[in-house]
């Protein structure tokens, strides 16, 4: 996400950040953000009694991540007039789980909707649950709750969604979803990275050296990082 917000900042887009947060940012944080972002809206997490109970009856509809980005009332309200102020062209929801702020604020404003797409979630979701043990069976099963048709609707009601991978977007074509593009990953070099790239394309026997970024506690990253390797 956030090499992607770089990215749009390089090529000259104005760029209003609405993010989620558990914690207040740090000035410094903020300050980093703002060297990409013209605007920046931070929602933290609710961590209330009646937040909680408006969970559980939001898991009737929906799937458990997306039931923590909810936004509603005053909140809404106060977010809807800062974007509305900041007159966007665009809404692009980075990932599926605040799909229901993008929507609305979407409807709200005649604006469109562009989705860039991290996995088919519903099928990720099911081999975590598939894969997880304990109390994260339970997580992983309120998380795969309707889900399949909170992501088919939203990417089939979006303007355009970019997908990760070639047979991500094929399976899409085949439920009969026509308004998806293929955007692969994006890799971000460091200028003092660029010369040793230079020497290790033209040496006969290149060296690549790999960082695994991410947590061990998914059973599904420690699987990939053993079939990596064993397998590569």
């Amino acid at each position: 996400m956030w090499r992607r917000i770089k990215a749009f900042s390089n090529l000259g887009t104005d760029i209003q950040v609405i993010c989620w947060c558990s914690h207040t940012p740090k000035p410094e944080e903020v300050l980093e953000i703002r060297k990409y972002a013209k605007q920046v809206f931070f929602i933290k997490f609710p961590r209330t009694v009646g937040s909680f109970i408006r969970r559980i009856i939001d898991l009737l509809k929906y799937p458990l991540e997306v039931t923590s980005r909810i936004v509603r009332g005053k909140e809404f309200k106060l977010l809807l007039s800062d974007v509305a102020g900041f007159n966007p062209d665009v809404i692009f929801l980075d990932g599926i789980h605040g799909g229901e702020v993008a929507n609305q604020l979407s409807q709200h404003l005649n604006l469109l909707l562009v989705i860039r797409s991290h996995n088919i979630e519903h099928l990720y979701y099911k081999r975590k649950l598939a894969s997880a043990k304990g109390l994260n069976k339970l997580k992983r099963y309120l998380s795969l709750s309707n889900l399949e048709t909170y992501e088919t609707n939203l990417l089939k009601n979006s303007t355009l969604f970019y997908d990760i991978s070639l047979d991500d977007l094929n399976f899409w074509r085949s439920q009969g979803l026509t308004n998806g593009r293929y955007l692969p990953p994006l890799i971000e070099f460091h200028e003092e990275n660029r010369e040793a790239i230079s020497r290790d394309k033209l040496s006969t026997n290149p060296v690549y050296d790999i960082v695994f970024l991410g947590n061990l506690f998914s059973d599904n990253n420690v699987a990939g990082i053993i079939w990596f390797i064993t397998q590569v």
